[in-house]
């Protein structure tokens, strides 16, 4: 089968860069190619601490290319990562991201597998068990920035982002018709 970078790379792909901003600092980087003529969609998930070496070789984050040099030494690197071309950009305020949640009043998600979320001390601060959950801002924010404890858990992350949005969207619609 086709793999995400093959579908990325693919000729007739648009791939769009989605950066989740906090702070004026970059949280969330994930890349969406989609192709109309294949019907494809794939989303890659890559991490912002994702080291870097500059031409000095001195080591660098992902994160640190936006703080220092802005959006298109962004989109420059990361085209260098993943070997393909990025066509458009979004930013996402993560403010801006609670705050139309909470105007939709709450977006449902179905979650599948338990999900804790802890602090820098370990201390649970958000916790939702499998099932049906309408989501306020602050708990979709924390729902989706949410990575668990394994190597895995990154591409379920993706999946949780790509269903919420699709229920965001599905929600906003039934809220303006």
């Amino acid at each position: 089968g086709e793999g995400p970078g093959q579908a990325l790379g693919h000729e007739e792909s648009v791939n769009v860069l989605a950066l989740g901003i906090s702070d004026d600092a970059v949280d969330a980087v994930t890349v969406v190619t989609f192709n109309p003529q294949a019907e494809i969609i794939a989303a890659v998930a890559v991490p912002a601490d994702t080291g870097l070496g500059d031409a000095a070789g001195e080591p660098r984050l992902l994160r640190d290319v936006y703080a220092e040099e802005g959006l298109r030494a962004m989109v420059r690197a990361v085209e260098d990562i993943l070997q393909v071309p990025i066509h458009h950009t979004v930013q996402v305020d993560f403010d801006g991201f609670v705050a139309l949640v909470d105007l939709l009043d709450g977006v449902e998600v179905d979650v599948e597998t338990e999900i804790v979320y802890r602090n820098g001390a370990g201390e649970t601060v958000f916790q939702l068990e499998p099932g049906v959950h309408r989501l306020t801002g602050e708990e979709a924010l924390l729902y989706l920035r949410y990575k668990g404890d394994h190597l895995e858990d990154e591409s379920r992350r993706v999946q949780r982002q790509w269903r919420f949005l699709t229920a965001v969207a599905h929600h906003a619609r039934e809220k303006l018709d």
